[in-house]
């Protein structure tokens, strides 16, 4: 209400000094919105009139007479004045840039289908769809239009279609928004049909239900709706309420990104990389990822950026590796994280730069992704006996000197306690990979028990952490479970089975594997 009282109120101030603008077409076009905001329809009429009676062609487009004359049209009856209507369709042609705002251009081409000028209308949704202007209503109205459907039809119910479901959104509105959205999506309205199935898929609003996601990203992406179809690949994909079909899956994703959609763009580039529903062909696969890229899509960024470190399906470039990394890791993407961490810590395409390394190992640490944990962990463990990297590796650790020690022991115990505090750090991120069943987060861990580094030694962990790592083919966790059941560490002794296990050891190439230590070793990483 408040708004609407400050429109009426910059209304009558519009009224009170328009005498003193008779002459300046701007004062009567920004006079006409407001009469607009306030309802007043006729006074809006008129001060749209003044303006154009005012305004000279400039020899350059526009953008006030374009938004005055796309207003004009909605004051013109079609059937009995179709000459005024080409008046003003003519001069918002005129004066439209290609980036003015979308809803001019929708505008636009309605009244060009309202004339019959259908082919017009189609380009001109489509260059909002292009361009990102407007894309809803534009995607809708096309959709009418394909379908000889009147071109407003359902225009009015974008408004159920952008609605943020949030935990503090009104309950009734919530059950008012999708029982609208229901309706429009059984109407056979494309965009409806595949936010249904997003609600069913996410169960905001809905209990999530696979057979109704599928069946209404099914029918949306049939009248070519690119979201759609992008999602029913993935549902291919994984065997969302379908069986899984690699080559549907392609089939569907395919059409999605020749539509440019930079998800299925996406997707379509691993497929071909990795030779799923398609043959392998790392052209085709470099060719989606970048256009992916292009549109900024994280996932495929962080993959040319990967391609380009390694060599994979490209020639080696350091540098593009790590532009792509980046864009993809400002967008919290965690691999791109992980691996641009890496980049700086071996100064590969990026000048080193350890405190970089640690910011990115360190991002997708905290969004709990177990090989930026590990990262983390183990770069903390090769750096915290080092007195000048102590301090940027060290957080949240409380201030302490003991004031009956003289200097000199003083800064010996701090250096000491900062190092066991960075070691406790290193162990909790350790802790949170191994239980996400990261293999190298498992066998860090059993060394930490083993040789108390960070927590109290304790065999019987070790052990269970070297197994746990071992189960999963890690190299060195099979030789120190081995040195374990040789030496009775934290399990009774088995010269048998250390030997079967040292011998798996040296076939995936574990490091020392040849000799059996005859005792716990501190690994290459203890300071002390």
């Amino acid at each position: 209400m408040k708004k609407y009282r400050d429109d009426e109120k910059a209304l009558r101030m519009f009224s009170r000094v328009k005498d003193k603008f008779k002459g300046y077409p701007p004062f009567y076009y920004h006079y006409a919105n407001r009469a607009l905001k306030t309802g007043d329809k006729d006074l809006a009429k008129e001060c749209f009139e003044t303006f154009e009676e005012l305004w000279r062609d400039i020899l350059r487009p526009d953008p006030l007479m374009a938004a005055a004359a796309v207003a004009m049209l909605s004051f013109i009856d079609f059937n009995n004045e179709p000459q005024k209507a080409e008046k003003y369709i003519a001069l918002a042609e005129n004066n439209l840039r290609a980036e003015d705002d979308g809803i001019l251009r929708f505008g636009l081409a309605t009244a060009k289908a309202a004339l019959g000028k259908n082919e017009d209308a189609r380009i001109l949704f489509q260059h909002n769809i292009d361009f990102d202007l407007a894309v809803s209503e534009s995607q809708l109205a096309l959709s009418n239009l394909k379908k000889d459907a009147p071109i407003l039809e359902g225009i009015e119910n974008q408004h159920y279609l952008t609605y943020e479901f949030e935990e503090k959104s009104d309950r009734k509105e919530q059950q008012k928004v999708v029982e609208e959205i229901k309706k429009m999506a059984e109407h056979g309205e494309a965009e409806a049909q595949f936010r249904l199935g997003k609600l069913y898929r996410d169960g905001v609003g809905v209990e999530k239900n696979k057979d109704q996601v599928y069946h209404w990203f099914r029918k949306s992406a049939e009248q070519d709706n690119a979201d759609a179809q992008a999602a029913l690949g993935k549902c291919y994909q994984e065997g969302l309420g379908i069986e899984k079909d690699e080559e549907q899956a392609v089939d569907w994703l395919r059409k999605a990104a020749e539509q440019g959609n930079a998800d299925a763009q996406a997707a379509l580039g691993f497929c071909y990389l990795e030779g799923l529903g398609v043959k392998e062909d790392e052209e085709q696969a470099v060719d989606w990822l970048r256009k992916a890229s292009k549109q900024d899509n994280a996932d495929a960024q962080a993959a040319l950026g990967n391609c380009y470190l390694h060599g994979y399906c490209v020639e080696v470039d350091e540098e593009q590796a790590v532009d792509w990394l980046r864009k993809a890791a400002e967008q919290d993407n965690v691999d791109a994280q992980v691996a641009l961490g890496k980049c700086y810590l071996e100064g590969l395409g990026v000048e080193k730069d350890e405190e970089q390394a640690i910011v990115w190992l360190r991002k997708a640490a905290e969004q709990d992704n177990a090989e930026g944990q590990v990262g983390l962990g183990e770069y903390l463990f090769r750096h915290c006996g080092k007195k000048e990297k102590i301090q940027y590796l060290i957080s949240d650790v409380p201030l302490f000197s003991p004031s009956l020690l003289g200097v000199r022991e003083s800064a010996h115990y701090l250096f000491y306690r900062d190092i066991k505090a960075v070691q406790e750090q290193a162990v909790d991120w350790f802790r949170k990979a191994a239980e996400q069943d990261n293999a190298r987060g498992q066998w860090f861990l059993g060394q930490c028990y083993e040789n108390a580094l960070g927590v109290d030694k304790d065999d019987v962990e070790a052990f269970k952490w070297y197994e746990k790592a071992a189960d999963q083919g890690n190299a060195e966790a099979l030789r120190d479970l081995s040195r374990c059941y040789l030496n009775g560490i934290g399990v009774a002794k088995d010269k048998e089975k250390a030997r079967e296990l040292l011998s798996i050891a040296q076939k995936l190439g574990a490091e020392d594997a040849p000799k059996l230590p005859k005792k716990a070793q501190k690994p290459w990483w203890n300071p002390f």
